[in-house]
């Protein structure tokens, strides 16, 4: 698992291009917020809040232009989205590399749609429970903007909750795949995963937690691994333990996801690892669930290979001494 390769490919960034891009973020974090909440006052602040009767006159007129804002937004994000999705993150040549294409483009078009869905979102629910906040007495100025902000900061819990690209992931997934000759019968029979090296800190932009995505085969002697950008085997008596490892940027950590560490040596003798996380996930308790699952199942092939091993019909993995 050789690491020169790695960072041979990438230029660290200067600390004016850090600066930079943290100034960038927050402009665009801090402008966007100033510009919802003085949008949201504009909207939906009565005149008068002390004027409890004044209130719900005002609602009408509000929600036809909340509308009016609420429906471009999210139809542009779904526009956003629909099209990320379906075209595979505007991928036309699958014979090739895509991880990092696609980790950019979808990275890109999720915060289009984050900030796009979050605000049409917001805008309308704000404006559809204004009358029956205002006639349960809740003071007027409650319901504008600091409402507004609330259906915002929840639109975006449950974006970091649920993967919205999941059907993305997909269709990337079968078209790679498809043009690496891998057959249908080895895809049923494969594990999807991504895996990071722990040792080799990427110094790409955007960062991610894992590095590439494939599939994983065990069989009795050997783990196989056939990804976007590397191929190998690591032998089992090459393996020298499993490690778990909290992730605890991870919002799968809350749900007690521990990855899974493969420690082993590489044929130059020298100790590696590896670590895992499960591909195509719904939600982050299903992608908590699925870790720990495959963890038990990867100790369990360590220790008795034959109860988890699989057996391999589709294709020939092909030998590689190391990962690469």
């Amino acid at each position: 698992m050789s690491n020169s390769a790695e960072e041979s490919d990438v230029k660290p960034l200067s600390t004016a291009r850090r600066v930079w891009m943290v100034a960038q973020l927050v402009i665009v974090m801090g402008g966007s917020i100033t510009l919802g909440l003085l949008g949201a006052k504009w909207l939906f602040a009565p005149e008068d809040p002390a004027l409890t009767p004044a209130g719900p006159a005002l609602v009408p007129l509000a929600m036809n232009v909340a509308l009016l804002i609420a429906i471009p937004f999210l139809t542009l994000a779904g526009l956003i989205w629909g099209v990320t999705t379906l075209s595979g993150a505007f991928i036309l040549n699958y014979a090739r590399p895509v991880f990092y294409r696609l980790v950019l483009r979808s990275y890109l078009s999720n915060l289009a749609v984050m900030v796009l869905g979050g605000c049409g979102l917001s805008i309308l629910l704000t404006a559809a429970a204004q009358p029956p906040l205002l006639r349960l007495g809740v003071p007027a100025v409650l319901v504008g903007a600091p409402l507004t902000f609330v259906w915002f900061i929840a639109f975006q819990l449950l974006l970091i909750m649920v993967d919205i690209w999941y059907p993305l992931g997909v269709i990337v997934f079968r078209r790679r795949f498809r043009a690496l000759h891998i057959s249908p019968t080895a895809i049923r029979e494969g594990i999807g995963m991504s895996i990071a090296d722990p040792d080799v800190k990427l110094k790409r932009w955007p960062r991610t937690v894992e590095q590439d995505f494939g599939m994983i085969w065990l069989t009795d002697e050997m783990l196989h691994f056939v990804g976007d950008s590397r191929r190998f085997d690591i032998h089992l008596h090459a393996v020298q333990g499993v490690e778990r490892d909290a992730q605890k940027i991870d919002v799968a950590a809350l749900f007690g996801a521990r990855p899974a560490v493969l420690v082993f040596r590489d044929g130059a003798g020298k100790e590696r690892r590896l670590k895992f996380y499960p591909s195509n996930y719904v939600t982050k308790i299903g992608r908590a669930r699925r870790m720990n699952e495959f963890a038990e199942r990867l100790i369990g092939w360590t220790r008795t290979p034959a109860l988890a091993a699989q057996q391999v019909r589709g294709f020939e993995v092909q030998p590689v001494s190391e990962p690469r």
